[in-house]
């Protein structure tokens, strides 16, 4: 896991109350219902909830953080997941 400049400030706003680690390893791949959710939240990244992949993916953690994803395990930017 390794958080970019951007998810790093994003986390220090957000969740600062919150270890990264631990939410990393307690989260898991979005579902279909979740990943359209977070679609309508995050509208740079709506393409990611379509079937094909598009270079980024989700993962939500038990605390509803959301984590946008590359390959490699890269965070892009974190998010407040508000079903």
């Amino acid at each position: 896991m390794m958080l970019t400049a951007h998810a790093k400030e994003r986390w220090a706003e957000r969740f600062q109350y919150l270890d990264p680690v631990k939410e990393w390893n307690e989260s898991t791949p979005s579902g279909r219902k979740s990943r359209k959710r977070i679609a309508k939240l995050c509208k740079a990244h709506r393409s990611c909830s379509t079937g094909v992949f598009k270079g980024f993916y989700y993962r939500l953690s038990r605390n509803q953080v959301v984590f946008v994803c590359v390959p490699g395990e890269k965070i892009v930017t974190v998010f407040e997941y508000t079903p």
